[in-house]
């Protein structure tokens, strides 16, 4: 009850007793009527007056004479007043406001972490100031351990006297932030989790509600302090880059934190363009415009809420520190130890192209190799021999300018610049065309490789009978694999200039690239790996090199920037780092006189100075909101975890699917009994029996799949019945590229992938290995028509191809009894040609009745999952990954599931939906969360399924 209350209680009982005062003595009152006044003796007059003044002032002190006795009573030893406000009630599993939750529980377990969900629950304590010793205030002694990563979730224990007991704790903080949770043991000892924070040296502070009042205690030595490990960073990939910056790195180390966490990267103490957090492990930092080499990286971790007040750095000893370089910097100190011991000047006979001269016997080119000393013969076939030119390349050119693909061109306005070269070489099918402002019109040689050779073959019927290359222009092919291209477009174009590059400058080039690999490598301190085909780009160099007084190169450089200026091509991490590589020798090269400029989308010197007198700085951390984490589970709005509909609690830390595992699956056999490949087998006569309803009623002959002469020739004799024991199924989310699976992907027996998705260029992160394949229409359609000049990976001679779209259940649910008949048409004979064509290659469809078993056992699951009310699952079809799962569930004894993240398109920091391209898929073309949720489900049901995330 508050002072005003009780003020207001006690005057309301002294007007009470006046009142029944006067209504026993009423000859002590005034009576006043209508028309008289009765007029008492003068000494009860008096008497009357008086003690009415005597209560009237009795009832206004006395609540301030109660109030007064109150404050003395409640006054604290160290002369504060304390709060009137009674103390809130302990109660049972649940946090007490304003701190942390305190449980009875002496074991060593303690609630889920969640730093976010208890920051919002809990406000923060106002007066962050150590509190002074005193007599009754807890005293720490030591605490253990006393360092900790920046993520939190640390239990520490902490020694000391009078900590409290279980209903006398009230808070734990480090520094100003409470702890996650805390536990008492006894009134010596406590036990704290660590929030996530920065900083060293926090004061660990306790709060302990006493008959004296509320008591503030902490330590008096560093044994009673916290501090959080510094981040440390192991290695810088790639470790230069232009320095124009732009260019996107990793750094792979320890102690990044949180999302939250907020981590600055700098390189040589400028802050990196930005800075993206992708786990604890791993950051990725846009590099900054500069100069310099050897400059140290670093990375500081800014925090959230009150712990951004303490920022935490990196390691900076010179064992631990990483450093960067630029490519400009390090490239002109090195360049001449580089190219030492080569000439790659023009020769006199050097030829440039290959033709009849050259030829020393009837059908060999014999020549040296001006790099390696060596004499090397090249055997010509009589039909390139019977179109080749008669003579090499006699005119040269004053100035050439090297055009290549790079966006880095877009918006540089060098177009006239390039026009203005007395030759320019242009890059496979760079256009011109609505980019003239930037990369010019002018074309005076046309370098292409091998798949571009081939591209300009349009089917198996010949090659297209339009040029598309530009006019007038010397088409020049590179790759010694080119030549029935080179023959074929001499046949049909006659009076075009269409060359073939000569053996001995594309062995120079080899040569020098080898040799010049192994020094950068050394000098840099990193590996490019093995070299398997130089660039249109490099070779326009080397050509250019030879027949040019100047040459000026524009937009080769591809890692900063779009890969292409004219589509959104994105490279591979293996073609990337080879670009890199040859961006390195082109630096080379100019160093030594070979090159006359390297141009870019701006002057890189003058940006990077600017840059470096602008930004040279500490990084400033800012304040920022704490977000909550909900383990990932789910998404925070206005403070509150909203989770998925298989989790539940405050921290969505509850997976309801452990509970509800064996009512889900209760009934259902996930093996199927019977063939699972369509095979002559399983043909009863002329069709294939099929689960009833499973049509629902849309064909004719009911529910049955026909099976013509032709297919049912197509097919093999019997189900090989399979059986692998450890399989590994890899989607194509683009998680994959947060860690480095590779190895231990290709170390399965078993690896399944899905429609060409690439691993050239990944196999880091993805392997290289690929044992199964599924591919759905669209892909099945490239694949018929590879000779149109689509290039088709057939990843090893014994994968085997896996179709499930021969028979689609789903589609009597959506589809017309026309678009069913057409496509169903379609595929018969799409599988009869694939057999066709590529009788040597194992092909398996799945059959009908299985993948009809298959489409009902998800069904049924989907429908249980929302009578369980743990989501709703919209969608037309399952996903391809579900047909694989229940198809290896069938052959396999262990299966490793990799990629399967479901793709939401409104999540924050959303990976890409492919590792390897940017596309998105339809809207409501599956049910992604469902997909996701059934892994998880039969991962907990079965042990021998395992999802690595």
């Amino acid at each position: 009850m508050s002072w005003q209350t009780l003020s207001s209680e006690l005057s309301c009982l002294l007007f009470k007793l006046w009142s029944r005062y006067l209504r026993i003595h009423p000859r002590n009152a005034l009576v006043m009527g209508s028309d008289n006044v009765s007029i008492q003796p003068k000494r009860t007059k008096w008497r009357s007056y008086l003690s009415s003044s005597l209560l009237l002032v009795g009832s206004f002190l006395l609540p301030f004479i109660c109030l007064a006795i109150l404050v003395r009573t409640r006054r604290l030893p160290d002369a504060r007043l304390g709060k009137f406000s009674r103390a809130p009630r302990i109660q049972k599993r649940s946090f007490r406001a304003p701190y942390g939750k305190v449980t009875k529980d002496t074991n060593e377990k303690l609630p889920p972490a969640n730093l976010q969900t208890v920051a919002r629950e809990v406000p923060l304590p106002m007066d962050d100031s150590l509190p002074k010793p005193c007599a009754n205030c807890p005293q720490i002694e030591s605490i253990s351990p006393s360092r900790g990563p920046v993520t939190g979730d640390t239990v520490i224990t902490v020694t000391g006297h009078r900590l409290g007991t279980t209903r006398s704790l009230r808070s734990v903080t480090v520094g100003s932030v409470p702890c996650i949770s805390f536990q008492s043991i006894d009134t010596s000892q406590l036990k704290c989790r660590i929030p996530a924070g920065t900083g060293a040296n926090l004061p660990v502070i306790v709060t302990v509600e006493t008959s004296a009042g509320t008591q503030r205690g902490t330590g008096a030595d560093a044994k009673a302090r916290w501090s959080y490990l510094p981040p440390k960073i192991h290695s810088v990939y790639p470790n230069h880059a232009t320095r124009r910056g732009g260019t996107v790195i990793t750094l792979s180390g320890e102690g990044f934190g949180r999302s939250e966490s907020y981590p600055i990267a700098t390189i040589g103490g400028v802050s990196c363009q930005s800075t993206k957090w992708i786990s604890d492990s791993v950051i990725k930092c846009v590099v900054p415009a500069g100069a310099g080499s050897k400059l140290p990286v670093h990375v500081t971790v800014c925090g959230c809420g009150d712990a951004s007040r303490s920022p935490q750095s990196s390691l900076s000893s010179a064992a631990q520190t990483a450093t960067f370089s630029y490519d400009e910097d390090v490239m002109r100190a090195a360049a001449r130890s580089i190219i030492h011991g080569m000439d790659l000047r023009p020769h006199r006979g050097f030829p440039v192209i290959t033709n009849l001269r050259q030829l020393d016997s009837q059908y060999e080119i014999r020549f040296t190799n001006p790099i390696t000393g060596r004499t090397v013969y090249y055997a010509v076939p009589p039909e390139l021999a019977s179109v080749l030119p008669k003579s090499d390349l006699s005119k040269r050119y004053d100035t050439c300018a090297v055009v290549g693909p790079a966006g880095s061109l877009l918006g540089s306005g060098h177009g006239e610049r390039i026009d203005a070269a007395n030759a320019v070489f242009r890059i496979n099918n760079s256009p011109t065309h609505r980019f003239e402002a930037d990369a010019g019109t002018k074309t005076t040689f046309q370098i292409v490789n091998q798949f571009w050779a081939e591209m300009l073959m349009n089917s198996g019927d010949g090659p297209q009978d339009v040029k598309w290359w530009f006019e007038d222009a010397t088409l020049v092919l590179t790759s010694p694999y080119s030549q029935e291209s080179f023959i074929l477009l001499r046949q049909l174009f006659p009076m075009s200039s269409v060359v073939f590059m000569s053996r001995a400058l594309s062995a120079a080039g080899w040569s020098a690239t080898e040799r010049m690999r192994s020094r950068i490598q050394e000098t840099m301190g990193t590996s490019f790996g093995s070299i398997t085909e130089l660039s249109s780009t490099f070779y326009a160099t080397l050509m250019a090199m030879q027949i040019c007084s100047e040459v000026h190169l524009y937009g080769i450089d591809t890692r900063s920037s779009k890969s292409h200026y004219y589509d959104d091509y994105d490279q591979g991490d293996e073609e990337r780092s080879h670009e890199g590589l040859e961006y390195l020798m082109y630096l080379v090269m100019q160093a030594n006189g070979y090159i006359t400029a390297i141009h870019e989308g701006a002057e890189t010197a003058q940006v990077a100075q600017e840059v470096q007198e602008k930004q040279q700085q500490q990084p400033q951390c800012m304040v920022r909101p704490c977000i909550l984490s909900c383990n990932s589970r789910g998404v925070s709005v206005n403070g509150t975890c909203h989770c998925e509909p298989i989790y539940s609690g405050s921290d969505c830390s509850i997976n309801l699917l452990a509970d509800t595992v064996d009512d889900l699956l209760e009934g259902i056999d996930v093996f199927y009994k019977g063939p699972i490949e369509m095979c002559r087998a399983s043909v009863n006569g002329t069709f294939i029996q099929l689960p009833e309803g499973i049509t629902r009623q849309k064909l004719r002959e009911g529910d049955i799949y026909q099976v013509d002469r032709a297919l049912y020739h197509a097919l093999p004799e019997e189900d090989p019945a399979d059986r692998f024991g450890s399989c590994a199924v890899v989607g194509n989310s683009g998680l994959l590229l947060n860690k480095e699976l590779g190895k231990e992907i290709d170390s399965h027996d078993l690896i399944y992938r899905f429609n060409q998705a690439p691993t050239r260029g990944y196999e880091t992160h993805v392997g290289g290995r690929t044992t199964h394949e599924s591919l759905n229409g669209f892909w099945i359609k490239e694949l018929l028509d590879e000779r149109r000049g689509f290039r088709w990976n057939w990843r090893s001679r014994d994968t085997a191809i896996v179709l499930f779209e021969m028979f689609e259940p789903s589609s009597f649910g959506w589809k017309t009894k026309t678009q069913i008949l057409e496509k169903d048409h379609w595929w018969r004979q799409a599988y009869v040609r694939l057999r066709k064509m590529y009788p040597d290659r194992r092909i398996v469809s799945l059959n009908p009745h299985f993948v009809s078993w298959s489409y009902l056992l998800y069904r049924e699951l989907r429908r249980r999952m929302q009578r369980k009310r743990l989501g709703r699952y919209p969608g037309e079809k399952p996903m391809s990954g579900i047909y694989a799962f229940v198809y290896l569930m069938q052959i396999c004894d262990e299966i490793d599931m990799y990629g399967f993240q479901p793709w939401r398109e409104d999540e924050r920091d959303q990976a890409k939906y492919h590792y390897f391209d940017n596309a998105e898929p339809r809207p409501g073309s599956h049910s992604f969360d469902l997909a996701r949720y059934l892994y998880q489900l039969f991962a907990i049901k079965y042990d021998q399924i395992r999802i690595v995330d």
